[in-house]
């Protein structure tokens, strides 16, 4: 019998939260290496660096207590191990990155790819652009200000120009930390807006149909709900055999 991967395993909260971790790689490990914030900026990075690996590390420790034989189970989901061992966060950046491996293999199941553009995902989709034209943008005016002066609203009209690849070029990055967190509005916020744009289009399409709820009524059945059609269909022979029974004028069985 094939082991379970991690996903069956832990609770359907720890992989959502599996899956933001690993979007949040990219960004998490270039604001904590990058030189130059500010300080709390700098102290939010390294926290934040810090919670993203941690989502993996206990996501391994809850797969492994639930399952029943966990050295089967390490064999047959490989990279969650490998993740967790090479990209903590005193690792090199460039280690680092293959937590996006993750998200990978969390996107590679079916159900995770319909729950994307499901109204579910285009909820999500949307909160998370948000977060990055504001945050990104209250990040940039803060690492830009001493250079520009930039207001909040300059730092968010940058982030609005950035991830709808606009680009005015009426506010551009000085300082190397304003790259860094440009590239990470470039990469994130880019990314987070056409997941909006391509599940906003299939709900259009689809009217009010949903594909998280279509696979959700074609999960597979359990061992009672087998259990029951047998019965039924049991039932359903017994029945037919008594109607040919009677047209024939055969007794009952």
């Amino acid at each position: 019998m094939a082991a379970p991967s991690f996903e069956q395993l832990v609770p359907r909260w720890l992989v959502q939260a599996s899956l933001g971790a690993a979007i949040l790689t990219v960004p998490s490990v270039i604001l904590d290496v990058v030189e130059g914030l500010p300080h709390t900026v700098a102290v939010l990075a390294h926290i934040l660096n810090w919670a993203v690996w941690s989502v993996f590390l206990l996501t391994l420790v809850v797969a492994l207590v639930r399952a029943e034989h966990p050295w089967q189970a390490l064999r047959a989901n490989p990279i969650l191990p490998v993740v967790v061992v090479l990209t903590t966060p005193i690792a090199p950046a460039g280690l680092q990155m293959f937590r996006l491996l993750r998200l990978g293999a969390l996107l590679g199941a079916a159900h995770h790819a319909q729950r994307v553009f499901s109204l579910q995902g285009l909820r999500y989709a949307a909160i998370g652009l948000g977060i990055v034209v504001i945050g990104g943008g209250a990040v940039f005016s803060a690492v830009e200000h001493t250079s520009q002066h930039l207001s909040f609203q300059e730092g968010v009209w940058f982030a609005i120009e950035t991830v709808t690849t606009v680009g005015y070029g009426d506010i551009v990055p000085h300082t190397e930390a304003g790259r860094a967190v440009a590239v990470v509005v470039m990469i994130s916020g880019i990314g987070t807006a056409a997941l909006v744009v391509g599940a906003a289009s299939q709900r259009f399409v689809n009217g009010d149909e949903d594909p998280a709820a279509d696979t959700a009524a074609v999960a597979d059945p359990t061992m009672a709900d087998l259990q029951r059609e047998i019965l039924a269909l049991r039932a359903d022979v017994a029945a037919l055999r008594r109607q040919i029974g009677r047209s024939s004028g055969a007794p009952d069985p």
